[in-house]
């Protein structure tokens, strides 16, 4: 099993356990690395997932502390998620995984959350893209390729979480030329992306972003993964692990890399 996990949540975010707890659960299931890696401040949140920028520093201090405390005897990695809207000084942090939870406001307003329900996303169709859920994914793909083009990140968190709510039949070709589109030019960008369990814990999706065709894109793309939870607590921290790994190689992958101290190591399926 891939026994890490660097896609977490803690209090200083929107998750429900201290960096110290995730740890406590990590070793516990036989870790060998965990990266917490909170929300990067959006001023314009309207959710109150994100840290605020003024907490940056107590992070940083606390994990590096922590990090400190557990030295030769667990591998924790300081990190961030860091938003397409969120400015942050990337040479702070161990690894940042890179991912979009907005999408812009043709009228100039605040962006437009993308995951924080079915009834916004819809909301979102028919007040700024005229009806047409096409132009939603073409926007949301489109900030996804430019927050890879303009930032340096190791990892592509939650490629598709556009289809979080399943507001997207993943089979229907229009819908697939236009992720595949924008996968193929982050592919050549971004060193890993990230295979997210986080909404199968939650019930909002029964397999993990990416969805299957994506899946099968990059494995013909050779597009390196790495499995992650996008824990916000400490009993997902490797929920559906085995049953993911048996659908990449299904897909056709051979191996999988996970984030130690010393850089990305690769495991064998």
């Amino acid at each position: 099993m891939i026994a890490s996990n660097v896609h977490t949540h803690t209090v200083f975010s929107d998750g429900k356990n201290t960096p110290e707890e995730m740890v406590t659960a990590a070793r516990a299931k036989g870790f060998v690395s965990l990266g917490i890696s909170d929300h990067s401040d959006t001023p314009f949140d309207p959710t109150g997932y994100c840290m605020e920028a003024k907490d940056y520093p107590r992070y940083v201090r606390t994990l590096r502390e922590l990090q400190k405390s557990l030295e030769g005897e667990f591998e924790l990695l300081c990190g961030m998620e860091k938003d397409y809207y969120s400015p942050i000084d990337a040479s702070l942090y161990d690894y940042v995984i890179g991912s979009v939870h907005y999408v812009p406001d043709p009228q100039g307003g605040d962006p437009w959350s993308v995951d924080m329900s079915r009834a916004v996303q819809e909301k979102y169709v028919a007040n700024c893209c005229g009806g047409d859920r096409l132009e939603f994914a073409r926007r949301f793909f489109d900030i996804t390729v430019r927050h890879a083009q303009k930032e340096t990140f190791l990892i592509q968190g939650h490629f598709d979480v556009i289809n979080k709510f399943s507001l997207f039949e993943e089979d229907d070709p229009a819908y697939q030329t236009i992720a595949m589109e924008a996968l193929r030019e982050v592919a050549k960008i971004v060193p890993y992306f990230e295979v997210n369990c986080g909404a199968m814990y939650r019930g909002y999706r029964a397999i993990p972003y990416p969805a299957p065709f994506l899946l099968e894109e990059m494995h013909r793309l050779g597009v390196k993964l790495i499995l992650s939870g996008d824990s916000h607590d400490t009993a997902s921290l490797d929920y559906a692990f085995e049953e993911t790994q048996a659908l990449l190689k299904r897909t056709g992958f051979t191996s999988l890399w996970r984030l130690r101290s010393g850089g990305m190591e690769e495991i064998l399926l």
